[in-house]
């Protein structure tokens, strides 16, 4: 693919995604501050504000996880790619692990760094009694190259699985719009 088809294919993402996170954003309305989830404090019995707790937790995570997994920076990649093997879990740590090497001398070769800000961040399902929750995150995405640096609006749903350590991101995905 040339140069200015592939400029154009990614003109064409990003709208696609600016119009997904727009559309994300509507939704939600302002329900952050400072691009971090509001907790919410639970009134009721003990299981109710356990399951607040849980909420809050799998979306700070869900959220962190999203940004650390949109963040990689030329500069430091191996701290980066570190960070992102500390928020993961199960085959998606697997996959990173694996493919550590490749996606140095991929991303190096290329040379464009990112770094992700989250906008907002909810659950979607969280199942406390297995250990799974999914959550929606809308980021902001900022790519640095040689040219002028540009941003993308971008809505993951990340998969959020508890572990011996805590609660890992175990999947993300682009966001479907519904």
């Amino acid at each position: 693919m040339n140069a200015p088809n592939r400029r154009a294919l990614v003109a064409v993402v990003a709208l696609v995604l600016v119009a997904a996170a727009f559309g994300f954003a509507v939704l939600l309305g302002d329900r952050t501050t400072s691009g971090t989830a509001v907790p919410v404090q639970p009134t009721g019995s003990p299981a109710d504000r356990e399951a607040a707790t849980t909420r809050d937790d799998v979306v700070r995570v869900g959220g962190d996880g999203a940004r650390v997994l949109n963040t990689l920076r030329v500069a430091t990649f191996d701290a980066d790619y570190d960070a992102w093997e500390a928020v993961v879990t199960g085959d998606l740590l697997d996959s990173l692990r694996t493919g550590r090497t490749s996606s140095r001398e991929r991303f190096l070769a290329a040379g464009t760094s990112t770094t992700g800000h989250v906008l907002a961040a909810a659950a979607e399902q969280v199942d406390a009694d297995r250990g799974t929750a999914t959550v929606l995150v809308a980021l902001r995405v900022t790519a640095e190259s040689a040219t002028a640096p540009t941003e993308t609006l971008v809505r993951v749903l990340v998969t959020v699985t508890r572990t011996a350590d805590g609660w890992r991101l175990s999947g993300i995905a682009h966001a479907p719009v519904r």
